[in-house]
C-alpha cells in the first residue's frame, strides 16, 4: 500500500511528542507485553534459505522445489514466486510468546491447521500451526517448542494453496478509492481529506472513510494495508458460476481516476463457505476464501482511527480545560534545534500559569487526553438525554502552516447512564464513556496541581 508521506514531518514529530504507545500503528499490544514477546525469527530463519519447503493443510499436501528458475512443485501448477517469497517472509516475522507444554496445548496440535516444513543446506525444520477460540499457536516439532501468537499474518493464520499461486488480473491494478457496497450499508474509502495538515499528521495509512458520518476520520493503517493488499493480490479458483448485479450481496467499485472495476460477490453453498467473485471487466468468476471477502463487512468505527482528538503536542499552544467552576490552561513554547549531523528535533516547554511543567511527566498525562476514543454512535433519545450542567470543554489552540486554529471538544453527561455525549467543532453524533474522560482528567489534574 503506498503511504501518504505528504505529513512525515508532523508524523515524526507526534511520535516523539505525543509518545502514545501505539498511536502511530495502534497496535494493541502494551510495552511490557512486547519485552516479552519473543520473535521467532531466530527458531526460523533457516527459512530464509530454504531449497525446498513442504506445506499440509486441509488433508492435502504440496512439496515445493526451489530450482534456478524459481519455486516448482510436481502437485500444484502455476505457482506465484513473489506470494511463496512473502509467505516465506511472514513465517519469519510471527511474533510470539513462548508458553509451557500443557495437556490442553498438546491436545491443540493433535490436528494442526497447516504444517510448514522445510529443508536447508545445513539443516530442516518443522513449524505447525493452529488457530482456536483461545489464540493462535505455534509449535515448533524439532525443538518441541510451543508459543503462542501476537502476530500472524492472513496467509498463514487462514492458508490455503491459492495464496501461492498468481493473483487474479483486475482492470484497476493500483485503487485510489474502494467502495464497499452491501445489503446494509454503502462505504467509500478514498485518499482526500479535508483534515488540515496538522489535524490528519498522525495518521499513516493516507485513506480516509467518506460518507458515512459527519465526523471525518482516517482508516487504520493494518486495516487499510490488508483491504489493499487483498484487492491487488485478489486470490481464488477460477469457476463456472456467474454473479451479476441482482445477485450479488456485496459489490466492490475499485477506482484509480482513469477507470473503474466492479467486483460482484455472493457467498457460495455448501458446508465450506467461501465466495464467488465475478469480475466484471472480463465477467470471470472466481471462488475466492472467505477469510479475504469477510473482512469488507464491518461497522465503519471499527476500521478508523478513532480517537476524539490526537492533536500532536508540538503544533499545540495551549489547552484549556473547563469543568464546572474550575479552569485549567496549559500553554506551550517550542523551539526547533539542528544539531551538527542537521538533524532537527523540537525542545518543548509546558505551563501552568508560570508553573513549569515536568516535560516527560506531562507527556506521558497526555497521553489519556489524546486516547480518547468513540464508544459508539449516538442515539435519538440519548441526544435528548445530554445535558449542559456539568459539561465539560476542552480547547485545544494549535498552529496549522503558521495560522492559529482551534479545536474545541464539549463532554455533555447524558441522564442516568455511563457516557458523555461528545460535541466536537460543532459536530454531535458519537458517545464516549464516563470513567475514561474522567480518569484523564485525574491524571491532568495531578500533574497540574
Amino acid at each position: 500500500m503506498k503511504i501518504n508521506r505528504k505529513h512525515t514531518l508532523f508524523l515524526i514529530l507526534l511520535c516523539s511528542s505525543v509518545f502514545l504507545i501505539g498511536a502511530c500503528t495502534k497496535e494493541s499490544s502494551s510495552t511490557t507485553q512486547k519485552e516479552n514477546q519473543t520473535s521467532l525469527t531466530i527458531a526460523v530463519e533457516s527459512i530464509a534459505n530454504a531449497q525446498s519447503l513442504t506445506i499440509e493443510s486441509d488433508k492435502k499436501e504440496v512439496a515445493l522445489q526451489l530450482k534456478d528458475t524459481g519455486w516448482e512443485s510436481s502437485e500444484l501448477s502455476n505457482l506465484d514466486n513473489t506470494s511463496i517469497d512473502t509467505l516465506i517472509t511472514n513465517l519469519m516475522s510471527i511474533q510470539g510468546t513462548a508458553v509451557k507444554e500443557t495437556k490442553e496445548i498438546e491436545e491443540f496440535f493433535e490436528q494442526p491447521d497447516t504444517t510448514f516444513n522445510w529443508t536447508s543446506k545445513t539443516d530442516s525444520h518443522n513449524l505447525e500451526f493452529v488457530s482456536n477460540e483461545q489464540g493462535d499457536w505455534v509449535k515448533l516439532t524439532d525443538e518441541n517448542v510451543y508459543y503462542q501468537i501476537s502476530s500472524v499474518t492472513y496467509d498463514i493464520k487462514t492458508f490455503e494453496f491459492v495464496y501461492i499461486q498468481p493473483p487474479i488480473k483486475l482492470a484497476v491494478e493500483d485503487p485510489s478509492e474502494i467502495e464497499i457496497n452491501s445489503k446494509d450499508q454503502s462505504v467509500v474509502l478514498n485518499t482526500e481529506t479535508s483534515m488540515n495538515a496538522v489535524e490528519a499528521s498522525p495518521f499513516i495509512s493516507g485513506w480516509f472513510l467518506q460518507g458515512s458520518y459527519q465526523t471525518e476520520f482516517s482508516v487504520e493503517y493494518q486495516k487499510m494495508e490488508s483491504f489493499y493488499n487483498t484487492l491487488t493480490n485478489l486470490k481464488g479458483t477460477k469457476v463456472e458460476e456467474l454473479v451479476d448485479e441482482e445477485d450479488a450481496t456485496m459489490i466492490l467499485i475499485l477506482k484509480d481516476g482513469k477507470q473503474e472495476e466492479r467486483l460482484f460477490i455472493k457467498e457460495t453453498e455448501g458446508e465450506n463457505k467461501n465466495y464467488y467473485v465475478t469480475i466484471n471487466s472480463d465477467q470471470q468468476t472466481y471462488e475466492v476464501p472467505a477469510p479475504l471477502m469477510e473482512q469488507f463487512s464491518f461497522d465503519p468505527l471499527t476500521i478508523v482511527d478513532n480517537f476524539i482528538s490526537i492533536m500532536p503536542l508540538s503544533a499545540i499552544q495551549s489547552i484549556e480545560v473547563q469543568q464546572k467552576d474550575q479552569t485549567t490552561t496549559i500553554t506551550a513554547k517550542h523551539k526547533l534545534t539542528a544539531d551538527n549531523k542537521d538533524e532537527t528535533t523540537i525542545q518543548s516547554t509546558f505551563y501552568v500559569a508560570e508553573k513549569e511543567l515536568p516535560e516527560t511527566t506531562f507527556r506521558k498525562t497526555y497521553q489519556y487526553l489524546a486516547s480518547l476514543s468513540y464508544d459508539s454512535v449516538l442515539k435519538e433519545d440519548e441526544k435528548t438525554a445530554a445535558t449542559e450542567e456539568d459539561e465539560i470543554k476542552i480547547t485545544y489552540i494549535y498552529l496549522n502552516d503558521g495560522k492559529e486554529e482551534k479545536e474545541i471538544i464539549r463532554f455533555m453527561p447524558i441522564v442516568e447512564s455511563e457516557y458523555y455525549a461528545v460535541e466536537k467543532n460543532g459536530i454531535f453524533e458519537f458517545k464516549t464513556s464516563k470513567e475514561t474522560v474522567q480518569t484523564a482528567l485525574n491524571e491532568l489534574e495531578k500533574v497540574t496541581n
